[in-house]
């Protein structure tokens, strides 16, 4: 990774610079990617946003093939601290090391090929990704077993049965390497995004992101930055990394960048939450928004998201972002 993205400065609108933190404790975070290539017994159609059907077979194979009582509560389970299943799937459950409950996401990621929501029946392999972040990664072994364990019992509405064809560490050079692999820093992972006054943002699953306490449907830059800061600062946490103070000048001075640039729809999806026993509207934005001003000093933290994505409900794959330099 060039080092131009980090520790840069520039001048705001109104003249006074806007440095940027060392981002040395985000760009150790360490970062597993795994790619399972999954085999379809028969035509297979996945959902308009398979991200829910992934992370929900996911978790209850993890939990079958973890959970050792018969309650099956992780709010009451002596063993919360110490199983694959809550600190993979419900970390918040846990305790933080000041001994109150923590706010920790999930530490892991879903991404998966453009279109495969959207392709016709097909009993064609394709891959998934998941990218298990910070802490996550200490579960690959029993994460990879409960995926096959997943696919074998069927995927989607129909219950079609897959077969885990073979499982690959993805490099940080793109290239697939068999079987596991030890996880890498995040620094090694981050695109180099040159220097200048722009960035394109481009969502390219829903991003589901809180403006002024709303869900908005128009993103602006500084929300982004907080956003994605909060959720590296969450994994981090969670990983044993102490992140350090933030000046809130720094991000306050994110609301000089403008969008210059906007082309945004909204895409509506909906998951059933078997646990609540509810439905559940899980729409957000995509698109791609052209922003201007000192975006330098944030250049690397929104690097840092279009790895470990931003806004809510990022484990189901929402949130995912592609960054680039001027438009």
């Amino acid at each position: 990774m060039a080092r131009g993205i980090i520790d840069q400065a520039e001048r705001g609108a109104a003249g006074e610079a806007v440095a940027a933190p060392a981002w040395d404790w985000l760009l150790r975070l360490p970062v597993l990617p795994l790619r399972f290539h999954l085999e379809p017994a028969r035509p297979f159609a996945p959902p308009p946003f398979p991200g829910s059907m992934f992370r929900g077979a996911l978790g209850y194979a993890l939990k079958d093939a973890a959970c050792v009582r018969d309650h099956r509560d992780c709010a009451r389970c002596d063993l919360v601290e110490a199983c694959a299943y809550p600190q993979v799937f419900e970390p918040a459950r846990s305790r933080s090391a000041e001994g109150g409950p923590s706010r920790r996401p999930p530490p892991f990621v879903l991404e998966w090929e453009s279109g495969l929501g959207a392709r016709d029946p097909s009993g064609s392999a394709y891959p998934l990704d998941v990218l298990l972040l910070g802490r996550g990664a200490v579960w690959a072994p029993v994460v990879v077993p409960a995926m096959a364990r997943a696919a074998a019992g069927g995927l989607g509405t129909r219950r079609v049965p897959h077969r885990l064809a073979s499982v690959t560490t993805v490099a940080a050079d793109g290239v697939e390497r068999p079987g596991l692999v030890a996880a890498g820093p995040l620094g090694a992972r981050l695109p180099t995004i040159p220097s200048g006054d722009r960035l394109t943002v481009r969502f390219i699953t829903p991003l589901r992101l809180r403006d002024k306490g709303l869900l908005a449907d128009r993103v602006h830059f500084e929300p982004l930055v907080r956003a994605a800061l909060r959720r590296a600062r969450l994994l981090a946490s969670g990983a044993g990394i102490a992140a350090p103070w933030i000046n809130e000048g720094f991000l306050a001075a994110a609301a000089e960048v403008r969008a210059v640039r906007t082309d945004l729809g909204w895409f509506d999806w909906k998951r059933r939450s078997e646990r609540q026993g509810v439905e559940m509207a899980l729409g957000g934005v995509v698109g791609e928004v052209v922003f201007e001003g000192p975006v330098a000093p944030y250049a690397t933290l929104l690097a840092a998201a279009s790895v470990l994505h931003v806004g809510k409900q990022a484990s189901f794959g929402l949130g995912r972002v592609a960054v680039e330099g001027g438009a």
